[in-house]
C-alpha cells in the first residue's frame, strides 16, 4: 500500500476533522501521478478482496456486498 493510500485509510474516519482534511488534501495534491495511481490500484484490490471474505462469510456474492455498502 502506497503512503497516499495509508493516509486516507487511517484519515477517512476523521474526515470532518479540518486538520485531517487539510493534510489528506496536500497529500493528494502533491502526490506524484504514479503513486496516485497505484494507490487507486490498490484500494481496488482491497475493496475487492475485503467484499470477497465478506461474501465467503455471510454466504452471498461480493457483489451483493458491495450493493449493500454503498446503500447505506
Amino acid at each position: 500500500m502506497t503512503p497516499l493510500g495509508q493516509g486516507l485509510l487511517t484519515g477517512i474516519t476523521e474526515v470532518d476533522d479540518p486538520v485531517i482534511r487539510e493534510c489528506l488534501d496536500k497529500m493528494l495534491g502533491s502526490a506524484p501521478q504514479r503513486e496516485v495511481h497505484q494507490t487507486v490500484l490498490d484500494m481496488a484490490a482491497l475493496v475487492t478482496a475485503l467484499c470477497g471474505a465478506l461474501g465467503d462469510c455471510s454466504n452471498t456474492s461480493s457483489k451483493e456486498v458491495l450493493a449493500c455498502v454503498l446503500a447505506r
